[in-house]
């Protein structure tokens, strides 16, 4: 058990000849502060190389700042902001432009007031733990993509709760629809070119249920997408996927958690690898945390699985991503980990979302 803080009260209590001693430590930690505190928004940007020159910028201090001029913005080489004019002593706004030569990447900015860095101040309060305050560097972390959009696709969204994919389609262009229960217990997907499970959706949501509409709309020429399920998320095997599909268990065997591990592109002319964006083994540089999880272990034959990876040491696992024509239409399941990629701005995770979302027949 931890110690008390180094602030506190020692209440004592005497009985006959016994003491006893109890710790009382404030509800509030007192400790010190960055000078400067504050936040930069938005917090992450995606641009599409070629397509976007800048973007829009806050930065937005915890409390009155010097005057606009003595705030800084630590920018790539070449990169130029311009700051609005200010409308109060409160924060800073402008637009960043990027430089004619920048390159793809992943880029982060910090900020200055006054040459003093700025901190952004994070409160943790649980039950278990007492409040505290954490601080980093205040940072706005942009990546420039060179990838196709998904300008002209709209995309009904069967939200799980868990994932913020559908920002980052919405970003590449896609005019996204969020789906609710009435929507899927009737089959309401008139007027949608995609329809994606997110991550867990099955668990909180009646994507069972709705598999008898999903499947016709497939049939008809619908591309459906399922990201990674768990098989306590009401996963089942003829009804929870347009064709027989299932996770594997003990889900400990059926992921690949180092980051960096190679993957080997079992069909590379695939149409999922062809396009819009030509996927290389580049695509898979610079993961975090993991490759993915919860792969299939079982899939009907009209599925074909188009990578293969494992740790070090283990069996290759062909069950990260599968495709497959149904009728007019397609179906991808995707057990890689793309969301947490895309949340932490890794660059070929966004190349292939594009051409995941994006339909195909193979023809």
């Amino acid at each position: 058990m931890a110690g008390p803080a180094s602030l506190h009260a020692e209440v004592c209590l005497h009985v006959g000849d016994s003491q006893f001693v109890l710790p009382l430590c404030p509800d509030t930690i007192f400790s010190t502060k960055p000078r400067q505190t504050g936040h930069i928004a938005p917090a992450r940007t995606l641009l599409r190389l070629g397509e976007d020159t800048g973007f829009d910028m806050q930065l937005l201090p915890d409390a009155t700042v010097p005057a606009a001029e003595d705030a800084k913005l630590s920018l790539p080489d070449g990169w130029q902001f311009e700051a609005a004019p200010a409308a109060s002593s409160t924060g800073m706004s402008g637009r960043v432009t990027l430089a004619s030569d920048a390159r793809a990447g992943h880029y982060r900015i910090h900020a200055t007031l006054a040459d003093e860095p700025v901190y952004t101040a994070q409160e943790l309060a649980y039950a278990h733990i007492r409040r505290q305050t954490r601080f980093s560097r205040a940072a706005a972390d942009i990546a420039l993509v060179d990838t196709a959009g998904l300008d002209g696709l709209t995309i009904g969204w069967i939200d799980g709760g868990v994932d913020e994919a559908h920002h980052w389609a919405g970003q590449l262009g896609a005019q996204i629809v969020q789906l609710d229960d009435s929507d899927l217990q009737s089959g309401s997907f008139d007027g949608l070119d995609v329809l994606v499970a997110g991550v867990f959706a099955g668990g909180t949501r009646p994507v069972n249920q709705s598999m008898r509409y999903i499947r016709p709309w497939i049939e008809a020429g619908g591309h459906f997408v399922s990201q990674y399920h768990r098989p306590v998320d009401n996963w089942d095997r003829a009804t929870s996927s347009p064709l027989p599909l299932q996770p594997g268990t003990p889900s400990i065997r059926w992921r690949v958690t180092d980051a960096s591990a190679p993957v080997q592109m079992l069909q590379p002319d695939h149409p999922l690898f062809a396009g819009p964006n030509p996927i290389t083994d580049k695509d898979f540089g610079g993961w975090i945390k993991e490759r993915g999880l919860y792969f299939a272990s079982e899939w009907d034959q009209a599925y074909v699985p188009l990578l293969a990876m494992s740790d070090s040491g283990e069996k290759p696992l062909e069950g990260s991503l599968l495709a497959a024509e149904i009728g007019a239409g397609s179906h991808v399941h995707c057990a890689l980990n793309l969301f947490y990629q895309m949340d932490h701005m890794v660059v070929g995770a966004f190349r292939l979302f594009a051409n995941l979302l994006t339909p195909f027949n193979g023809k």
